[in-house]
C-alpha cells in the first residue's frame, strides 16, 4: 500500500481516538468521580491507543512498523484537539448548565 494512504489511516485514527479521549472527558465530568475513577479511565484509554496503534499496523502494514505511523495517529489526536475539541466542549458545557 502507498505510504499516503497509510498515512492517512493512521491519522484517521488519530482523530477518532481523540473523538474517543473527549468522551471519557465528558463521563469523567458528569461523573464527576475521584481520582480511582480517573485513574482507570486514562489507563483503558492509553491501552486501547495502544492496542488500536498495534492491530491497525498488523492490518494495513503486515506488522511492519514505522514510526511516522505512530507520529502520524499522534498527529491525528492534536488535530483533533486544536480543531475541533474546544467546540465539544463549548456544545457540552452550554447543555449542561
Amino acid at each position: 500500500m502507498s505510504q499516503a494512504f497509510i498515512f492517512l489511516c493512521f491519522l484517521s485514527l488519530g482523530v477518532l481516538l481523540g473523538i474517543v479521549y473527549d468522551m471519557f472527558k465528558i463521563l469523567r465530568v458528569h461523573f464527576n468521580s475521584g481520582n480511582i475513577f480517573i485513574l482507570i479511565l486514562d489507563v483503558f484509554y492509553f491501552v486501547l491507543y495502544t492496542l488500536s496503534l498495534f492491530l491497525l499496523n498488523l492490518i494495513i502494514n503486515m506488522g511492519q512498523t514505522r514510526y511516522f505511523f505512530i507520529l502520524s495517529s499522534f498527529f491525528g489526536t492534536i488535530s483533533y484537539k486544536l480543531a475541533i475539541s474546544n467546540f465539544v466542549w463549548k456544545k457540552n458545557s452550554h447543555n449542561h448548565k
